[in-house]
């Protein structure tokens, strides 16, 4: 993990110097683990290296239209949607507990990684607005890899 975030890392200094710019430094240890705290879950390593990396961006898109948010904005959009559970969402597969948000859309849909499913680790693509929930990679890693690679081949996408 720690090599695609420093070859990401690269990239974006390279490449997309003024996006760079915007990205918050990494938090601390004691703030990843309030968020546990906050919310009851363990994060995973992957997440945890990713926010001590940098702390998200509120400002632009990291890759298509979503940013990379922010330690606070994903525990306040965390706390947010597990409240809605049981009154305004209904539907049990709506929105879980155990999802844990690391990017958001301009729109309010996010990315989310799965922290307890029979594929502990999953990302989901949560759309605000649509039941449709479809993992897009059986990892953080995984995803991060993708998004390298899209990175470094030059078809990286922005809404």
């Amino acid at each position: 993990m720690q090599d695609l975030i420093t070859r990401m890392d690269g990239w974006l200094q390279q490449h997309r110097p003024a996006y760079y710019a915007t990205l918050a430094t990494g938090v601390s240890v004691a703030a990843l683990d309030d968020y546990e705290r906050r919310t009851g879950i363990t994060l995973p390593a992957d997440l945890r290296a990713l926010w001590l990396w940098k702390d998200g961006s509120t400002e632009e898109a990291l890759f298509t239209n979503h940013m990379f948010i922010s330690v606070k904005d994903s525990l306040s959009s965390k706390l947010e949607l597990d409240a809605m559970i049981g009154s305004d969402f209904e539907d049990p597969e709506w929105w879980k507990r155990q999802w844990v948000p690391f990017t958001q859309s301009f729109g309010g849909d996010h990315l989310c990684i799965n922290i307890v499913s029979e594929k502990p680790g999953e990302i989901i693509d949560f759309w605000h607005d649509e039941p449709l929930r479809e993992v897009v990679a059986p990892t953080l890693e995984d995803w991060l890899h993708s998004l390298v690679e899209t990175m470094e081949s030059g078809r990286l996408e922005l809404a």
